[in-house]
């Protein structure tokens, strides 16, 4: 359902800090002239919302654009389009803390904020900036980023797996880091934007035209787009947000609204209940906090229970009932065998599946009637590549997976 305060603003950005959410945003699709852009408030997990401006200045007759967050400890950090504001009291003011940020327009775009340790990186219009003092002072850290075919790099998005560190940019490639910044590598580009990165369980999911996967550092990727294109032209949805929220993925599409999976990407469905204004939405952030979704669109943020959406797609798949469960494989990683276990409280139909991230089935363990009992199956991957494999356990018509990881 629509929230109380955000309306008609075109909503970028969620950062969730103790029980408080923030949102930033820029200017909407219709002008609003009692507020446009800028940052917002909720105390009451979504449900209202009140400007929180003072402080930020754009020296231009223009709103500023808040594109990203980052928290850090009691302060809060945003990226806008006129530098990076800081506020330790949740917003009542902000103070501009772009020190060392280079003062072109391009480099104080600042769109993609991550924190990652204790340092905090910028990811800006114009490279990436770096600082470990808490936002006091700001260096360029973006070496690798350019070279005589790409002299300038739009960074759209980052995000972290541990201390490996994502940045995507506007000519369709995404670089790492093992080094907090100090050198920058890619392997292949995309050839489109990505506009969005998540991880989850070790693997990279990026939303660009459709969604992409890598657990290799984006040296290779699957495409897992069932369910993401138009029913007309077939076409892949353009993704602009991905969030992981416990097991479940969800993206945030241009023009087609949320679409939700819970079951590493291999499907999606969508969950548009509610988002009818005036007709479905693009989906530009996705956040969670307190058993609710939260969506920030072109026309202000939504929110709904995050259990009634995870019942949702649950029932997508099958409901699965009680009276079966499948087990995590063990080992997890594994090379180059494992041992899987699953719980029958009924005689009952099986077939146990594995399938790779493209949604081929590779191997059919068992399949037949079977006894009510705790079974134990061991697989053996000695013939197939290192990657992320999809176990599937499917009883009397009703489905539940889990992701096992081959390392060789």
């Amino acid at each position: 359902m629509p929230t109380k305060g955000a309306e008609r603003q075109l909503v970028l950005s969620f950062a969730i800090k103790g029980s408080t959410i923030f949102a930033g945003a820029s200017a909407g699709p219709v002008p609003d002239t009692t507020y446009i852009g800028g940052a917002l408030r909720s105390t009451d997990y979504g449900a209202t919302w009140v400007k929180i401006d003072s402080g930020f200045f754009t020296g231009t007759i223009f709103p500023i654009a808040v594109y990203s967050f980052a928290v850090v400890g009691d302060s809060l950090f945003a990226g806008t389009s006129n530098g990076v504001f800081m506020t330790s009291n949740d917003g009542t003011t902000w103070t501009e803390t772009s020190n060392g940020i280079d003062s072109d327009a391009a480099s104080r775009n600042v769109q993609a904020m991550l924190l990652n340790g204790s340092n905090l990186f910028a990811g800006t219009q114009n490279g990436i900036f770096f600082s470990s003092d808490r936002g006091a002072n700001w260096s360029r850290r973006d070496s690798g980023l350019y070279n005589d075919v790409y002299p300038h790099n739009n960074v759209l998005c980052m995000t972290a797996e541990g201390s490996v560190i994502f940045a995507s940019v506007n000519d369709g490639r995404i670089f790492f880091s093992t080094d907090t910044g100090k050198s920058w590598k890619y392997y292949i580009s995309n050839g489109w934007s990505v506009e969005c990165l998540v991880t989850m369980d070790s693997t990279l999911f990026a939303g660009w035209v459709g969604i992409s996967a890598s657990t290799d550092t984006t040296k290779s990727w699957v495409h897992l787009n069932s369910g993401l294109t138009d029913t007309v032209y077939h076409n892949f949805f353009y993704i602009e947000s991905v969030a992981a929220v416990d097991n479940y993925l969800f993206a945030g599409t241009l023009d087609n609204g949320l679409y939700a999976s819970s079951d590493q990407g291999m499907s999606w469905k969508a969950e548009n209940s509610g988002l009818l204004y005036p007709y479905v939405p693009d989906v530009w952030s996705i956040g969670n906090i307190e058993g609710y979704l939260i969506i920030g669109t072109s026309y202000g943020v939504y929110r709904r229970s995050l259990s009634e959406i995870i019942t949702f797609v649950r029932n997508i798949h099958g409901t699965v009932p009680n009276d079966f469960s499948l087990d995590q494989n063990y080992p997890n990683p594994f090379n180059p065998s494992t041992v899987i276990s699953y719980d029958l409280s009924s005689n009952s139909f099986v077939t146990l599946e594995i399938f790779d991230l493209l949604g081929k089935k590779i191997r059919i363990l068992i399949t037949g009637y079977q006894n009510a009992q705790h079974y134990t199956i061991k697989f053996d991957a000695s013939h197939f590549a290192s990657g992320i494999y999809i176990c599937k356990l499917t009883v009397n018509g009703n489905s539940v997976v889990q992701k096992m990881v081959l390392e060789k």
